[in-house]
C-alpha cells in the first residue's frame, strides 16, 4: 500500500479514530448522537482518509482494507460499533468505497491521478501537488495535452487506434492485461480508461464487468474487452474521432 507508507512510523488507530470523527465545518457531527445517512457518511469518511493519505493517495483496495483493518483492533471497534450496519459494509466493500470516490469526484472533492493505478487524491492535494497550470488554465498533465493546453491529434489519435489494434490482436482481453502489457507505464491507466471508454461509446468495443474470487476479504471486479458485431461498420465513427482528437 504505496499511499500508506507515511503511516508506517504513525499510530494508526489514531489515525482512523480521527477519520471516522471528522466534522465538517458547516455540518457537525458527533458519534453519539444521531448520525447522517449511509452514504452520506461514508463520504465523510471516504473523503476525510483521502485528504489525511496525501499526495501518493489510495485506491478503492487500499481504504476497504485499511477500513478492515482499522474496525479490528481493540481501540478502533467502539467507534465502527457506533456506525449504522450499512456504513461499515460500505466501508468494508471495495466497490462500494468505489461508488463513494465517484460521487466525491462528481462534487470534485476528490480527482483520480496516477499512472500505474487510479489513485484518488483530496482536492486541495490535487491542486497543490499535481495540477499544471497553463496560461492561467489548470489542467491535469496528460499525455495527449499539448503545453498550451491543447488537445494533440497526432498522440490522441495514434493512442486510439493502438487500443483498438490490442483489443483486435487479443479478444477478451483483460483491462489489466491490456494496461501492463501495452501501455504502462508510458501510458496511464486514467488515460487508457479514458480511450477504452470511447471505443465502447462509439460501438466497435464492448466491455464485460465480472465479479471475481481472488480474495474473500477483497472483493475483485475485473473487466474484458472485445470487438462488437458492428465493429466494421463503425470503423469510419473511429476515423472520424481520431481525426477531431475529441477533447478529454
Amino acid at each position: 500500500m504505496s499511499g500508506f507508507k507515511r503511516f508506517e512510523v504513525q499510530d494508526a488507530i489514531e489515525f482512523g479514530l480521527n477519520v471516522v470523527a471528522i466534522q465538517p465545518p458547516d455540518a457537525p457531527m458527533e458519534l453519539d448522537k444521531e448520525l447522517p445517512a449511509p452514504n452520506e457518511l461514508v463520504d465523510r469518511i471516504v473523503l476525510g482518509t483521502v485528504d489525511a493519505v496525501g499526495p501518493l493517495g489510495a485506491s478503492e483496495l487500499e481504504l476497504s482494507a485499511l477500513y478492515q483493518k482499522l474496525a479490528g483492533t481493540s481501540a478502533a471497534q467502539g467507534v465502527f460499533s457506533t456506525l449504522p450496519v450499512d456504513a461499515r459494509s460500505a466501508l468494508f466493500s471495495a466497490q462500494q468505497v468505489l461508488q463513494s470516490l465517484c460521487r466525491l469526484a462528481a462534487l470534485r472533492r476528490v480527482f483520480v491521478v496516477g499512472s500505474g493505478d487510479c489513485r484518488y487524491v483530496s482536492a486541495t492535494v490535487y491542486h497543490k501537488h499535481w495540477a499544471v497550470s497553463l496560461n492561467g488554465v489548470e489542467r491535469a498533465p496528460r499525455l495527449g495535452l499539448n503545453t498550451s493546453g491543447s488537445v494533440n491529434v497526432a498522440v490522441t489519435g495514434g493512442v486510439l487506434a493502438s487500443v483498438l489494434g490490442r483489443v483486435f490482436d487479443n479478444p477478451g482481453i483483460s483491462q489489466a492485461a491490456l494496461i501492463r502489457r501495452y501501455f504502462a507505464p508510458f501510458v496511464s491507466k486514467f488515460e487508457v480508461l479514458q480511450y477504452l471508454d470511447m471505443l465502447v461509446e462509439l460501438g466497435v468495443v464492448r466491455a464485460e464487468s465480472v465479479d471475481e474470487d481472488v480474495d474473500a476479504h477483497v472483493p475483485h471486479r475485473a473487466t474484458y474487452y472485445h470487438l462488437t458485431p458492428e465493429f466494421y461498420g463503425r470503423l469510419p465513427q473511429v476515423a472520424s474521432a481520431m481525426a477531431t482528437a475529441p477533447n478529454f
